[in-house]
């Protein structure tokens, strides 16, 4: 057996050759450690992109859903606009010329019509402006044919507003009969008249227009009379 001999110490040579291949092992574990993580780091780079791209794929799928949903709604109320006008353009040509129905379909085709101008179309008066004077013309007249039948319902809100009127011209009545003194049989049957038509739930809302105008101009200028003569008719 050879020896050789390191700083002074003897050493087998079948020893170091030993250690020399050992650490070429060690140093070639050492590299395969490495291949393993860098394999694993990019197995791992690669897993990351995947579940990236399954998030983006997820997330694209939900937009999609959500278009489609409004997609949906959208043509559905399309469709419930156009099949709404359809009846109402069916009716309104079915109808007999004249008819209240026919004229129920004309108002809500023009009202439609309306609704879907722009803010400068309605400000435009050859085309807002004239479509609506259509349609208050035409409201006018169906109205006065439905309260012609005692249907006052459509009429509401223009009692609301006529009635207001009328109690303020009533009250400024009453202060003007007055001046004929309590026991006037005048004064009396006046108010009395006043205060029935102040109830009254008969009238169109185009009488009770027509009751709030005569009524003021009738009584201010017998007020003014009064007051200028000082002539009272007397019981």
């Amino acid at each position: 057996m050879y020896t050789i001999q390191i700083d002074g110490v003897e050493k087998s040579y079948q020893d170091v050759t030993k250690l020399v291949d050992a650490l070429k092992q060690l140093d070639n574990a050492n590299l395969k450690v490495n291949s393993t993580q860098k394999e694993t780091s990019s197995a791992n780079n690669d897993l990351t992109k995947e579940q990236k791209s399954y998030l983006d794929t997820l997330a694209k799928i939900a937009k999609l859903e959500e278009d489609a949903t409004k997609k949906q709604i959208e043509a559905t109320q399309a469709l419930r606009e156009k099949t709404s006008a359809l009846n109402a353009e069916i009716k309104a040509n079915t109808a007999a010329e004249g008819s209240i129905k026919q004229m129920d379909a004309r108002l809500s085709n023009l009202r439609r019509e309306y609704d879907n101008l722009s803010k400068a179309e309605r400000e435009n008066m050859d085309v807002g402006g004239n479509l609506l004077t259509q349609i208050q013309n035409l409201d006018a007249e169906y109205k006065s044919a439905k309260e012609s039948t005692g249907r006052f319902q459509d009429s509401v809100g223009n009692y609301a507003i006529v009635g207001k009127s009328l109690n303020q011209v009533f009250g400024e009545n009453n202060k003007i009969l007055k001046l004929f003194g309590e026991n006037s049989k005048v004064a009396g049957g006046a108010i009395k008249v006043l205060d029935k038509l102040q109830q009254s739930n008969i009238l169109s809302s185009k009488a009770l227009t027509t009751v709030v105008n005569l009524s003021s101009k009738a009584f201010g200028g017998l007020g003014k009379a009064i007051v200028a003569t000082g002539s009272f008719f007397l019981s």
